[in-house]
């Protein structure tokens, strides 16, 4: 069967099928409405509910809007439709049944409208390829806070569901089973220290199985038994100080792991068989802070586990931050560097992802008259290098000393981009060379263009004002919040309002000037 016809969208939506297999749309790719093969769909007036069922495993289609008078999406209205791309849930439906959009492969937008107070479960089971996740401002029960490209249960502070792009906020508590089930292109998630509890791959609702997760970073107290078992895509795993326990088999079976950084000052004894990586020609180097390999020796983190070795990490070390940034603009990375030693020159390789773009390097005033230098390598890192031909050395022991301008390409899709620093190569004083741990800062690309506080794509005096109303304590209706943090404080104060004035005043109403402004501040040559 190629297809399935029907005259009446209304009429076929009410059909509510028993099973998946009773709809036609189980043996045929396409439906026809009319005699024309619909693949994008925008349900008309006249429906209230979507039955279950109904159209599942349509391969054909490719986008819906659910909104108009449709109350409640069925049991597994739409699951199995591989080539669903985008969909939108719109404001007058209540309720989503459970496995509505489950095995949708291919969905990559979700909007979640504001009168959505339940959704059932697995609704969204095994989605692997969502970039973007839309929760609209005035949901009493669920919400995207921040922009972080997930979908979370308010009241509980539980992530429902995640995706390659999603930034877990702090404050999170609970990652649900199968919110990442089968994500795809998950190069990288950080998970902060407020969470308590994960769903282990000892479970089948695993909250990460299926995935393709390579790095993971932690900053929670305890690490859950069988939280990563057999988790074979996983490669680089770092403990920040704030880790307390690992429990049994946490990551058992990881047979890919290459290195394991940790921060822990002092090391415990982890449970049982946690770092069994079932694989004998394993070589995972464990990375310890300076001067703790003898604790964490005798605390059981021995070299017959780690065949690659244990490292005392260099007490000298390199920092950068995350940010978030705007599309179209010009992001300025600095560079900290916590030196013990002292330091003459230094070196390094910056790993860009597609889409971010080299502009220059420059030095703060910690330099002496050291000059930095920059070429594009065969592999596509830039390499850094800055020297004194005086001997000169770097001043200080702690701060910025280089800035990394960076472009965002205007077309990059809203998502989480690694800025990666490695090879790391500092010279001191006294002509020996020190290697401090790779690092990297993750920046948050946006489609909100920063100083349009009012979302009206334009840049002006209004925009200051919602600025300065926010900051007396009123709720400006409108009002974009991650448009009006323009220094990226974290905090929205007069002096973002002060840095929209200085937009307007300077006739460029587009927040790549605001980048430009902030460069040539940082730019001491």
């Amino acid at each position: 069967m190629a297809s399935v016809s029907i005259s009446d969208l209304v009429a076929w939506t009410k059909i509510g099928f028993g099973n998946e297999k009773a709809t036609p749309l189980y043996y045929a790719p396409a439906l026809k409405l009319n005699d024309e093969e619909v693949t994008d769909i925008v349900f008309p007036e006249g429906i209230t509910s979507i039955s279950k069922y109904v159209f599942q495993h349509w391969k054909n289609l490719k986008s819906v809007v659910i909104g108009n008078s449709i109350t409640s999406i069925g049991e597994g209205a739409f699951q199995y439709c591989p080539n669903l791309e985008s969909v939108t849930i719109g404001s007058s439906v209540n309720s989503v049944g459970q496995y509505a959009f489950r095995g949708c492969t291919g969905m990559q937008n979700l909007t979640i409208g504001n009168s959505v107070n339940s959704i059932g479960d697995q609704t969204f089971y095994n989605c692997g390829d969502l970039r973007s996740i839309v929760v609209v401002k005035g949901n009493s029960k669920y919400d995207s806070r921040e922009n972080c490209n997930a979908l979370i249960e308010t009241a509980t502070d539980k992530l429902l569901l995640g995706c390659r792009n999603t930034v877990i906020p702090e404050g999170i508590k609970t990652i649900a089973a199968n919110a990442y089930r089968g994500c795809k292109g998950l190069s990288y998630v950080n998970i902060p220290n407020s969470v308590t509890n994960i769903t282990g791959n000892g479970s089948t609702n695993s909250s990460f199985g299926g995935s393709d997760l390579k790095e993971v970073e932690f900053h929670c107290g305890g690490i859950s038994d069988w939280l990563f078992n057999e988790q074979t895509s996983l490669e680089k795993v770092t403990l920040g100080c704030e880790v307390t326990s690992i429990a049994t088999y946490a990551f058992k079976g990881c047979t890919n792991m290459s290195t394991i950084v940790s921060y822990i000052q002092e090391p415990f004894a982890f449970g049982f068989n946690a770092f069994n990586f079932n694989n004998v020609y394993n070589t995972c180097k464990l990375i310890v802070p300076a001067g703790t390999k003898d604790a964490y020796i005798a605390k059981g983190w021995t070299e017959s586990i780690f065949k690659g070795g244990i490292e005392e990490a260099d007490p000298n070390s390199f920092a950068v931050a995350d940010q978030t940034v705007s599309r179209g603009t010009t992001v300025t990375i600095p560079v900290e560097m916590n030196n013990v030693d002292v330091i003459t020159a230094l070196q390094f390789d910056v790993v860009l992802p597609e889409g971010i773009t080299w502009s220059k390097c420059t030095l703060t005033d910690r330099k002496d008259d050291h000059t930095p230098s920059a070429k594009k390598q065969t592999d596509g890192s830039y390499r850094v290098v800055t020297i004194s031909m005086t001997d000169g050395t770097f001043s200080g022991t702690s701060g910025a000393v280089a800035n990394l301008v960076l472009n965002v390409d205007e077309n990059l899709l809203a998502g989480l981009y690694k800025v990666d620093i490695q090879n790391i190569k500092l010279t001191t004083e006294d002509g020996d060379e020190v290697h401090p741990l790779d690092v990297s800062a993750t920046l948050s690309v946006t489609d909100v263009v920063l100083g349009d506080t009012n979302g009206d794509g334009n840049i002006t005096i209004t925009d200051a004002v919602m600025v300065i109303s926010h900051v007396l304590g009123n709720d400006p209706d409108g009002f974009v919040s991650n448009a009006a943090d323009m220094n990226d404080s974290g905090d929205i104060t007069i002096t973002d309002a002060v840095a929209i004035i200085k937009i307007v005043l300077n006739g460029n109403s587009s927040s790549a000037k605001m980048r430009e402004m902030e460069e040539d501040a940082l730019d001491p040559q």
